[in-house]
């Protein structure tokens, strides 16, 4: 079924807070079979909201709202559905009941009358209580008429056809309510109207750009029906999703996993995920996994690589320690840097990334030890033998005591691009090294 997504809120136009459940939703809906054509905000004005209803539903069946449904004079959503499907507020009983017993368990010394207008419902909606807050959540089902008007039903969606059939669903909108509010509630609700499975993987690679990416799966992009491929791309690195939607879910996965052995036989080499992870996840947990040592040593990046490899849950099974060795002095102090080395060749150089990651290695004794320096910028910089371009940045790598040094010349004049690209090649250089040796 074809649907949108509407999120009520002023705040949202003002830009004072991220509206995150629209992208929660849209994942959950097309995970679910649902084709998600359309992403709605409007402040809270009950004309506009009226309106967007009655235009989304010239193409969707469904509308999945979040927001409106507080106690303050501007929450209005409950009302202006209620009138767009010709309904009206009432009383729910058993609303009433569970807002009162919230109240009791919270220890309210009195429940003001503007929070009884959370207990209102639309006469025809099924109602789903919530019991994370004070807002219910509901749903109408109805049909347009011959001059375009909304009319519903209660609880009877047998009487239309599912072409025909139009279902509004609202949930409160602090992301904390809405997703219990979903997953307990709304989820299993529209599961029953949904005639289709999507299974989809979002399959992340390094080292190779969008537009090149797209070129070698040419042959697999072209004619594509089902499963369908698209590419993204993000500072750094690219992504592929592949995706299919069959009348059971066990069809669209099996479509799903022969597509992506295709696409492991043109560019398996750059990939590094195939559940949408980020490079820093996969190479933290195979360093666990495999119990392999690793220190590291940062210049042009000052701390970011160990600021990610400590995001990951039990790193410190196998991180010794991170150092940033910013200055000449602290490379020769901390790491050992012969001085002769930086004047002959600079500090922004492979020559010195390989004697960092050396000396780090004689200092701590892990197995794997991982330097960066060069210019990030902006401008270039002046060496002994001349000037460095900004964006050449060099990354030593020793393991099992050999050592390489993975050399990078972006071109860019932007300094936060270039660190961040050095970060993320560091550790898809852990990767590679990994692969290959272990």
């Amino acid at each position: 079924m074809r649907c949108a997504i509407l999120t009520i809120g002023t705040e949202i136009l003002f830009g004072q807070i991220v509206n995150t459940n629209t992208v929660y939703l849209t994942r959950e809906l097309n995970h679910m079979g649902f084709d998600v054509l359309y992403h709605h905000t409007v402040g809270d004005n009950a004309a506009r909201l009226k309106e967007l209803i009655h235009e989304t539903y010239k193409d969707c069946n469904v509308i999945v709202c979040t927001g409106g449904l507080g106690p303050t004079e501007d929450d209005l959503t409950k009302e202006t559905i209620a009138e767009a499907f010709g309904d009206k507020l009432e009383m729910h009983q058993e609303s009433l009941v569970n807002l009162e017993a919230f109240a009791k368990r919270r220890g309210w010394k009195e429940i003001t009358p503007n929070n009884y207008k959370q207990a209102m419902m639309p006469t025809k909606a099924r109602v789903f209580q919530n019991d994370v807050g004070t807002a219910p959540a509901f749903a109408l089902m109805g049909e347009m008429d011959g001059a375009g008007d909304l009319i519903s039903v209660k609880d009877n969606s047998e009487v239309f056809d599912k072409e025909d059939l139009k279902i509004i669903v609202t949930m409160p909108g602090p992301p904390r309510e809405m997703k219990w509010m979903w997953n307990t509630h709304i989820k299993p609700f529209l599961l029953g109207f949904s005639d289709k499975s999507l299974s989809y993987r979002v399959i992340r690679t390094f080292g190779i750009g969008e537009s090149k990416l797209e070129t070698v799966l040419l042959t697999l992009i072209d004619g594509q029906t089902d499963p369908t491929i698209a590419t993204y791309a993000k500072e750094g690195e690219s992504s592929l999703r592949i995706a299919s939607q069959r009348a059971t879910k066990e069809e669209a996965d099996a479509a799903v996993e022969d597509m992506l052995e295709k696409v492991r036989e043109y560019i398996g080499k750059y990939i590094y995920s195939i559940d949408d992870e980020d490079l820093h996840q996969v190479v933290g947990r195979t360093l666990i996994e495999k119990g392999i040592s690793i220190s590291s040593c940062e210049s042009c990046t000052g701390g970011m690589f160990s600021s990610k490899l400590v995001e990951i849950p039990g790193i410190s099974q196998v991180y010794d320690r991170g150092i940033v060795t910013y200055s000449n002095r602290a490379k020769i102090e901390e790491l050992g840097v012969s001085e002769d080395i930086i004047n002959e060749y600079g500090a922004e150089s492979p020559e010195v990334a390989a004697e960092m990651v050396k000396g780090l290695a004689r200092v701590t004794g892990s197995r794997l030890c991982i330097s960066s320096t060069g210019v990030a910028g902006p401008g270039n910089s002046q060496g002994p033998k001349g000037e460095i371009p900004v964006g050449d940045m060099f990354i030593g790598v020793y393991f099992d005591g050999e050592v390489h040094v993975k050399e990078m010349h972006t071109g860019r004049d932007d300094r936060v691009v270039n660190r961040n690209s050095c970060m993320l090649t560091m550790f898809d250089e852990i990767r590679k090294v990994i692969d290959q040796k272990v």
